[in-house]
């Protein structure tokens, strides 16, 4: 008689973002690291739109993208 199948594992793969700088609940202490950052992530959206022929959303992230990397450049922007 055989052995049954081992059963397979329910649990989900590990998402692509979890090597990340900053994992799911975890905040960036440096402004300008956290802006450089998000000009990335924003630029990979805005790519992605764009492809799927979302134009006002592709402008949008692109526009994201140019605010997050003048807030990298100028070290994050000052608190009031």
């Amino acid at each position: 008689m055989s052995k049954p199948a081992a059963r397979q594992s329910l649990t989900e793969p590990e998402p692509e973002y979890a090597n990340t700088p900053w994992p799911t609940g975890e905040a960036p202490n440096d402004p300008a690291e956290a802006a450089q950052y998000i000009a990335q992530l924003t630029g990979e959206l805005a790519g992605m739109a764009a492809a799927a022929h979302l134009d006002t959303l592709a402008y949008l992230l692109a526009m994201a993208r140019v605010e997050a990397e003048i807030a990298a450049r100028a070290g994050g922007y000052p608190t009031a």
